[in-house]
């Protein structure tokens, strides 16, 4: 069941990735305010990790209570009420008479490879790549940690609680990222973009490393900070790549920037799962020894591209 549920989470994400933010620039340019895409997607990035964060210890009460279908069902809800929202939706482009007709998608893909001669949407593009990665490895090891560490705590039946623990601890993480994700393009503008994105991938490769030290609950902390490097990078991502895109290329980059990402995450995994040991200890050092490389690749591209 859940390997059939897993097939159709990723069908929408392979439609979702992307069309979403061609929507959102399309909607801005057709009323005249495409210059203010990257401040508008700052804020419903903002916004979209807060219903993360409520979603996260709503399910983690319900679940901490043995009922975890009231979780599943909550999800259906909401599904099937973006389900009437996108219906309800208008394509920008439809009214166009001037409007591209979408090629197929092997040609699309060939466009998508000829764009990263720019090498500024090569380095943004090569970025969401590895930090798509980075992103997922602490997701795969923070709850590990944490159960752990309420592992010493049995007397007091903390380890029933972990749901609503780990709930309370997402949600602050999405708090955090949500304040931070509407202050991303100032803080693109202060640090530049190349500076902002090394400076993210290192937070990543910090918030992996950092859970090689074991029972500690400052790194319970400072694991809150994990969702930092992505709720800033997306919106100066987006920022920098949407503009130099056709509308009928922008879903179709996306989307093949966030499958080459799954990807590469899966070929990590499958690391894991050969590294000795407890399983946790080595997948750490296999997600560390990555992010240093990707950190590395990041500073020789930033230097090596100009604009």
């Amino acid at each position: 069941m859940f390997a059939i549920a897993q097939f159709f989470l990723a069908i929408g994400f392979s439609f979702a990735s992307g069309t979403d933010t061609s929507l959102h620039y399309g909607l801005l340019s057709a009323i005249g305010k495409g210059s203010e895409y990257g401040e508008r997607e700052a804020r419903l990035s903002s916004n979209g990790l807060l219903s993360i964060g409520l979603a996260a210890i709503v399910g983690g009460f319900f679940a901490w209570l043995s009922e975890f279908q009231i979780a599943y069902a909550l999800s259906m809800i909401f599904a099937f009420l973006s389900l009437c929202m996108v219906i309800l939706m208008v394509d920008p482009d439809q009214a166009n008479p001037q409007k591209e007709a979408p090629e197929k998608p092997f040609l699309q893909i060939k466009k998508v490879i000829k764009k990263l001669r720019d090498p500024m949407l090569r380095y943004l593009f090569v970025f969401t790549v590895l930090l798509t990665v980075l992103n997922h490895i602490p997701y795969e090891l923070y709850q590990v940690y944490i159960n752990s560490m309420l592992g010493n705590f049995n007397n007091f039946k903390l380890t029933e609680a972990s749901p609503l623990i780990l709930g309370f601890h997402t949600t602050l993480s999405m708090i955090i990222a949500s304040f931070f994700a509407k202050r991303s393009i100032k803080i693109q503008n202060y640090l530049g973009t190349k500076g902002a994105l090394i400076v993210l991938t290192l937070i990543s490769t910090l918030a992996i490393s950092i859970m090689a030290i074991r029972d500690s609950y400052i790194i319970i902390f400072l694991l809150i900070l994990r969702g930092l490097p992505s709720a800033i990078s997306n919106p100066i991502v987006r920022a920098g790549t949407t503009h130099k895109l056709s509308p009928t290329l922008r879903a179709t980059y996306y989307s093949t920037k966030s499958l080459l990402g799954r990807i590469l995450f899966s070929a990590v995994l499958l690391l894991f799962s050969l590294v000795p040991g407890d399983g946790f200890n080595g997948s750490v050092l296999v997600g560390t020894c990555f992010g240093i490389i990707a950190l590395l690749a990041m500073i020789t591209m930033s230097i090596k591209t100009k604009n």
